[in-house]
């Protein structure tokens, strides 16, 4: 009977040590598993003693499969870069989290789990904010993932209308082509075709493709996401713009009639056409009659050009065939937004563009042989960088007076 007792103890000591075992099983894996069942923890230990020691490859493909185990929904639709950090426990049971993508190479290690844990969370949280935290990409190496990046930069030097122009061909043209595409793998001869093609639709929609592009590649270039730019193996045949059409005698005077009867939006294109200032400067001119001229703010402007103050403005000569429509002048409301002149110019009138109406008036006072110079300070031109552009004659208010009465009424 003493022997039968001391059995019965022999063998609850061994249930209690494997109970231990049990129990230091479940806790090692359920801190890879929260909801880790014991049996599965133990088939997943002995499984690792009848099967060899994995090779790095395989390892790595095994932490990779695990890897959104760690993280919750949340977690990742916030922080997508969390499912490229890797997890591992070292040599020295230590727990490591590592990072190796875009340049870096971090691990972050602890004796404990969760220590090693916040430690990588929060280098990913810190460089999901440097590289933009309102942009969430399913793949970060994508053309797409990285024109973002540089749209926002660069969207902070230009102003908005030349901001939004780059988004439309973006949108419009690139994105479809290549948006998906990964960064690395797109070549010239890839981009050849496409170029080939929107150069023969939109030349000059070619052109911005052009500059967004080799934008964005050397962006890329800079920040490791690909080698080379592809865009220098590109040919692209430069864009002629096509060179502006006066309008004819007979065509002004049609012109004239359809716009007399088309209220303000009329009398706005009638502005344009007498004084050959741009559609986008109607919004703010103003007109002086007393003292016989009007003041517009410059709307084709460079950023160092708007440094100078005397370069946001100017003051021109009130032109005789303005004078002719000074009632409707000053009755209609004519100072509309630049979208709205060029959006509404062909449901009155589809022989000619906007531009043209600049371009005649350009015409026309040239045709009475006033100086160019003179001609470029009222329309705007302002002078280039080379050094004969920088004489630039500064006319007194008498002498534009004087030339601005040779344009007799057209």
């Amino acid at each position: 009977m003493a022997n039968f007792i001391e059995r019965i103890e022999e063998m609850q000591g061994y249930l209690t040590k494997i109970g231990v075992f049990l129990s230091e099983v479940k806790y090692r894996f359920h801190e890879l598993n929260p909801n880790i069942k014991v049996s599965e923890a133990v088939e997943r230990l002995l499984d690792g003693f009848n099967s060899p020691p994995p090779t790095r490859k395989n390892e790595d493909l095994q932490l990779n499969r695990s890897n959104r185990q760690l993280w919750t929904a949340k977690e990742l639709e916030t922080m997508p870069f969390l499912k490229d950090l890797h997890y591992r426990i070292t040599v020295d049971g230590l727990h490591q989290f590592r990072y190796r993508r875009d340049g870096f190479d971090k691990a972050f290690t602890s004796k404990n789990y969760e220590v090693a844990k916040k430690k990588a969370k929060a280098f990913i949280l810190d460089l999901k904010r440097k590289m933009g935290a309102t942009i969430k990409a399913k793949h970060v190496d994508t053309l797409d993932y990285v024109a973002q990046f540089w749209m926002k930069n660069k969207g902070a030097h230009v102003n908005v209308t030349t901001k939004k122009s780059y988004i439309s061909v973006y949108n419009n043209h690139i994105q479809p082509a290549f948006g998906d595409r990964k960064i690395n793998n797109i070549l010239p001869m890839d981009l050849q075709p496409f170029f080939d093609d929107l150069h023969e639709r939109l030349g000059k929609t070619c052109e911005n493709a052009k500059f967004l592009l080799n934008g964005i590649f050397d962006f890329a270039v800079a920040n490791r996401f690909c080698q080379i730019n592809p865009m220098k193996g590109v040919i692209i045949e430069r864009h002629c713009r096509k060179p502006g059409k006066n309008l004819t005698d007979e065509q002004i005077e049609r012109f004239k009639k359809i716009m007399y009867e088309s209220g303000a939006l009329g009398t706005a294109y009638l502005i344009i056409l007498y004084s050959g200032i741009r559609g986008a400067e109607l919004e703010k001119m103003s007109f002086d009659w007393e003292r016989g001229t009007f003041t517009v703010f410059n709307a084709k402007l460079k950023k160092s050009q708007k440094r100078r103050v005397e370069n946001l403005t100017r003051t021109v000569p009130i032109f005789p065939a303005l004078y002719l429509i000074r009632d409707k002048i000053e009755k209609d409301d004519w100072h509309f937004k630049d979208r709205h002149v060029s959006n509404y110019f062909g449901k009155l009138w589809t022989e000619n563009t906007v531009k043209d109406l600049r371009h005649t008036f350009t015409s026309k006072a040239r045709d009475v042989k006033i100086e160019n110079e003179l001609v470029n300070l009222w329309t705007g031109h302002l002078p280039g960088s080379n050094v004969t552009a920088n004489i630039y004659t500064h006319f007194s208010e008498k002498v534009q007076q004087r030339e601005a009465k040779k344009l007799k009424p057209y």
